[in-house]
Order: structure tokens, then C-alpha cells, then sequence
């Protein structure tokens, strides 16, 4: 994921207010997996991450852990109503043509899950949590 910069011109300016946000957002709608790599945002993804992620959620092995009512987030009846706006782009064969712009409701991540699944057992989902996944409620 592209993190957002303090300064546009110097990639290595990872505003970390802002990706503390995006983790908590992530976080309050069940998602726990986070990919990062030494070399992203020239060696500034690894410290953000830490600072926004492992700094602030208990984890073991690499996942957060914490119960949900301990982290001080918003509640599902909570959070403020997001209209996530779906782009696609012709010729794109990656996420099912969505492509990731920052917001935590419109990266490819869901959408490129959705058409895994699709692959392999060859149903259309259309809502998270994707139903008749591990990722569907229980």
C-alpha cells in the first residue's frame, strides 16, 4: 500500500498520524493482516508501521490479539457512514480492475480476495465479509 507523506517529493516523510488512523479503520473492521518491507517508502514503511501498528495493538505472531472492546475504537453502530466508490480501469487484470487510492475503503485488497474466490469456486460476492470464506462471520 502507498502510505501517505508528509512531503510529496521526499518518500521517505510517512505522515504516521494519518497511517494510525488507516490501521485503526483496518483494525475496527476485522481485517488483521499488514504487508510491509524494509525497502518501501525508502526504508520508512517498517518504522510506521511499528509506530502505528505493533507500538499501540498487543500481538502475537505478528497478529493483532487485543479484544476489541479494550482498543477505545468505534463500535460498528458507530463509525461515521463511508461511501466507498469503486474505480475500475479497463485492461487492469489485477483486484478486479479496482484500483487502491489511498482510502481504506477503496484499496484493491477486498476486491482481489473477492476474485480469488471467484476463481476457485466460482461465486460472485458482492458484500464483506465475503460469505463462505474464513473471512465470513460466524
Amino acid at each position: 500500500m502507498r502510505l501517505p507523506l508528509l512531503d510529496e517529493s521526499d518518500r521517505s516523510t510517512v505522515d504516521v498520524e494519518t497511517v494510525k488512523g488507516m490501521v485503526d479503520r483496518y483494525l475496527e473492521r476485522g481485517f488483521t493482516y499488514f504487508d510491509t518491507a524494509h525497502r518501501y517508502h525508502d526504508e520508512a514503511s517498517e518504522p510506521a508501521a511499528r509506530k502505528a501498528l505493533t507500538e499501540r495493538y498487543p500481538l502475537t505472531d505478528c497478529r493483532p490479539t487485543a479484544k476489541y472492546g479494550t482498543l477505545g475504537l468505534f463500535r460498528a453502530n458507530q463509525i461515521p457512514e463511508i461511501t466507498p466508490i469503486i474505480v475500475e480501469k479497463a485492461g487492469l487484470n489485477v483486484a478486479c480492475g479496482a484500483i487502491g487510492i489511498g482510502e481504506i475503503t477503496s484499496i484493491p485488497t477486498a476486491p482481489a480476495i473477492a476474485d480469488a474466490y471467484y476463481r476457485y469456486d466460482g461465486k460472485f460476492r458482492t458484500s464483506l465479509p465475503l460469505e463462505g470464506t474464513p473471512y465470513s462471520r460466524k
